[in-house]
């Protein structure tokens, strides 16, 4: 017996509401109740329906030109920046075209640009899409991998942030800190609780009691050297821990002006860093990009990624005061 074929107009139907609407909820659109986006979104799932975009995902997918996206939450990160120099050689090697977007958290506007530019595959940099938009692009036939972040159910690639808050504190007492400090990025994500609590946890065991003091800062030069000026003018710690290099090398001119004897560290490995003399918990960008990159080309050549979905790349600390 012939089954009846699921059309846009049976899943309105069943859910109330008019074929438009569910065509708004297909492509993500922010011109839809929340309760009604559910609605349709369960009466979807629950039959299989694939929508007619699929046919052009996979005849894009058939097609010799394969378009990777990149979702960016910050285009002048050098962390990210450096990350996607290292995947977008092997793509171009490859023959593949990378688009970058500039996405600002849950715009439902920058998902329907992935769709509309016919984005084959896809990686999010940094951040948890939300429940509704993997929802569409899965529907969509468009596969995608995390970087630098641990989301449970997908493929991530990313590097222990608990493990280098650690490695950071090390650093210091090592230097003769018994009075450190933390920088956080305004406002908190996970990956600052992570490095956070990996700096306290080893601080406490190498013996320093002292409370660890806590600072804020946008992920930013200026706001680094900002905070750093204010650090050393209070003069109550000698060592201090930055979310990342860019607040880094902001803190350290500080300190350098001033000729202050406060011990700075960073977290990320950038090359600017280096460059600078600033000592760094490196996450080995390249290498995560290059991982990444790897991960997607088996997704696009064998149709699919390893077993083993979180992809661990390790810190290592980069020493330039020895």
């Amino acid at each position: 017996m012939k089954r009846n074929k699921i059309t846009i107009s049976c899943i309105a139907e069943e859910a109330g509401v008019g074929v438009g609407t569910v065509s708004r909820v297909l492509n993500n659109s922010p011109n839809v109740k929340p309760s009604t986006r559910e609605k349709v979104l369960d009466i979807i799932k629950a039959k299989g329906y694939s929508p007619n975009i699929n046919a052009r995902g996979l005849a894009r997918k058939e097609s010799n030109r394969i378009t990777i996206g990149i979702l960016l939450p910050d285009l002048t990160n050098h962390f990210f920046m450096e990350i996607f120099e290292k995947m977008f050689h092997q793509f171009r090697g490859r023959g593949y075209d990378v688009l970058l977007f500039n996405y600002e958290r849950h715009d439902p506007d920058t998902i329907q640009k992935v769709l509309n530019a016919q984005v084959s595959y896809l990686f999010v940099f940094a951040f948890s899409l939300e429940e509704v938009e993997t929802e569409i692009l899965s529907r969509c036939h468009v596969p995608l991998i995390y970087v630098g972040i641990n989301i449970p159910g997908f493929f991530c690639v990313f590097s222990d942030s608990y493990q280098g808050g650690a490695l950071a504190a090390e650093y210091l007492v090592n230097k003769g800190s018994v009075s450190p400090c933390y920088i956080a990025i305004t406002p908190e994500g996970d990956q600052d609780t992570l490095r956070y609590s990996g700096f306290v946890d080893r601080m406490r065991e190498l013996g320093v009691e002292k409370k660890i003091g806590m600072y804020h800062s946008r992920l930013n030069e200026n706001d680094g050297y900002i905070l750093g000026s204010k650090i050393v003018e209070e003069g109550v710690y000698d060592g201090i821990f930055c979310f990342c290099d860019d607040i880094a090398v902001g803190v350290s001119r500080a300190i350098r002006e001033r000729g202050a004897s406060v011990r700075v560290i960073g977290y990320d490995g950038i090359s600017l860093t280096r460059h600078l003399q600033i000592s760094t918990v490196s996450q080995n960008p390249a290498l995560i990009g290059h991982v990444a990159a790897e991960s997607m080309i088996r997704l696009i050549v064998k149709h699919e990624l390893p077993e083993e979905r979180q992809t661990v790349v390790y810190p290592t600390l980069i020493d330039f005061d020895t």
